[in-house]
């Protein structure tokens, strides 16, 4: 007695072959998209560990700038402070000289008009004298004996 489906039992095991056989391919070809997603981000990590390294670079990089530029402004500071110094001792030095001079000058003057004034006191003081003698003429100054 024959089965039920034996007529068919042909075309249901090529059916069952071709099946696996497009399983395989499946699974070759999801291998492959896995592989090359794989691919993919193993290139973009490599990508973005690059990046992050140029970054560190260019970091350390702004960091000795920053250093030397304030080592820079650090000797401006400083030159600048000490011509700064030079000057104002230079500033006083001739600001002593000028007062000094400028003393002597009012010493000189003082002891010049002390002299005059002594001599005006001296003057009128002999002449105070003279008009108060009765021997000496008041008019004319002359000696009268």
């Amino acid at each position: 007695m024959p089965f039920k489906g034996e007529t068919y039992g042909s075309n249901i095991d090529e059916a069952i072959t071709a099946l696996e056989e497009s399983v395989r391919d499946f699974e070759e070809e999801a291998k492959v998209c896995s592989e090359q997603r794989l691919g993919e981000i193993d290139v973009a990590t490599k990508t973005t560990l690059m990046t992050t390294r140029q970054l560190d670079e260019r970091a350390r990089e702004t960091d000795r700038r920053v250093q030397q530029i304030s080592q820079d402004l650090s000797g401006v500071e400083n030159r600048f402070a000490t011509q700064l110094r030079l000057d104002q001792a230079s500033i006083e030095e001739k600001l002593i000289d000028s007062t000094e001079k400028v003393l002597e000058k009012l010493e000189e003057k003082g002891k010049e008009l002390t002299t005059e004034a002594h001599g005006v006191q001296v003057h009128n003081v002999f002449y105070c004298f003279l008009t108060s003698s009765s021997s000496v003429d008041s008019k004319t100054g002359l000696r009268m004996f």
